[in-house]
């Protein structure tokens, strides 16, 4: 059991990831999303090749210091600098 899953639990850790995830598809990323619990990241993948990897602790650490009322904006923040350096293929 990881640092996070002992401090938050993992149902904690797996719904910020996936929020994160969703966010992306909402914003319109089109590759391939694989959530990698163990590492606590997102790889992202492109004809079957790995060309992003999102880390979500530190994201994930700043989400949970903040006042709940403040957390859906850091969302649309997280998944807003995810998609600056993991950008959608060209179409």
């Amino acid at each position: 059991m990881g640092f996070f899953e002992r401090l938050f639990g993992k149902h904690s850790l797996d719904y910020f990831a996936n929020q994160i995830v969703r966010g992306l598809r909402k914003a319109g990323q089109t590759d391939e999303l694989r959530y990698e619990p163990a590492e606590f990241r997102i790889v992202q993948l492109r004809d079957g090749k790995e060309v992003g990897v999102i880390d979500l602790g530190n994201m994930y650490r700043t989400h949970l210091a903040l006042e709940r009322r403040h957390r859906a904006i850091h969302l649309k923040h997280c998944v807003s600098f995810a998609m600056r350096l993991n950008p959608r293929p060209p179409s």
